[in-house]
């Protein structure tokens, strides 16, 4: 078994959700095994009933901490303190993009993917990307008709998936297809960032393209940079889906699901930026 296939479990193990709750459940257990031992003594034990509250304490701490890491407000600054900040394409990077080509400086539109439904009801059992894959994919297409350059997608199957095939790489051809921008790479056996630099590097030096314009979430757009940057390829970054402010500041600090989802996303490529300075490009994993 490969040390990659462990991650998605690694990950859960040590996101907001798992650890603080587990810290919070386990401080009630010990509390309730404590009170249920010394229970029928009818002289007050001062000793014990302080460790007890202590216990209580620890709980409410732990789901105080799992109420602020549920915000889309913690979310938010925990991005702006712990990612490195990146900007989206501005019009007149499009412009010298399109200025390169018709100079004979070619380059490529590069989409990493993001998952895949392998079984999509909607479209007859057929796979379709993900929320954040399509999201990326239909800003390449924009990208690729902005500018004339050819377009790629780089999307295998992650560690957690175990599909002989690659659904991903399938959706995102007919999905390109269907939008009228057909692709002309595809890489379909990447399990993570590293690898689809690796692979998308291998494809273009083929061809002589040594220049990738990249598109990725704007939160992970630093580790891929320096990922692709590390195969030797220029990148000029093209971010989407930028972890912005509500517009009503109280649902900024109410809990939700999304807001937690959000929250440990960017505390995951955190932790992958911080592992990244540490690896060789030939070892690094997402």
């Amino acid at each position: 078994m490969e040390l990659g296939s462990l991650k998605p479990v690694i990950t859960t193990v040590i996101m907001p959700l798992m650890f603080w709750l587990s810290m919070a459940l386990m401080a009630l257990f010990i509390f309730c095994i404590k009170k249920e031992k010394h229970q029928g003594f009818q002289r007050e034990n001062t000793t014990k009933n302080k460790r007890g509250r202590k216990y209580l304490a620890a709980a409410a701490m732990s789901l105080l901490i799992l109420w602020l890491l549920s915000c889309h407000g913690t979310a938010v600054l925990l991005s702006r303190w712990l990612l490195p900040a990146t900007t989206a394409l501005q019009p007149g990077d499009i412009q010298q993009l399109r200025h390169n080509l018709l100079a004979g400086k070619p380059a490529a539109i590069i989409v990493l993917g993001a998952g895949v439904q392998s079984q999509a009801a909607e479209y007859d059992g057929q796979p379709a990307l993900s929320p954040y894959a399509l999201e990326r994919l239909v800003y390449g297409i924009h990208l690729a008709r902005q500018t004339g350059l050819p377009l790629g997608y780089s999307g295998g199957q992650g560690w957690a998936q175990s599909a002989p095939d690659s659904p991903e790489a399938k959706a995102a051809l007919r999905t390109a297809q269907e939008l009228g921008v057909p692709l002309r790479w595809i890489d379909a056996t990447s399990r993570d960032t590293r690898e689809n630099a690796v692979n998308t590097a291998a494809m273009l030096h083929a061809e002589n393209i040594t220049h990738v314009v990249l598109v990725t979430q704007a939160w992970h757009m630093p580790r891929a940079v320096s990922a692709f940057q590390k195969t030797g390829l220029a990148v000029t970054p093209a971010p989407v889906g930028f972890i912005r402010p509500y517009a009503n500041f109280w649902l900024e600090w109410l809990p939700s699901a999304s807001g937690l989802s959000t929250t440990s996303t960017v505390l995951r490529e955190w932790i992958g930026l911080q592992v990244q300075r540490f690896q060789h490009p030939s070892t690094a994993t997402e």
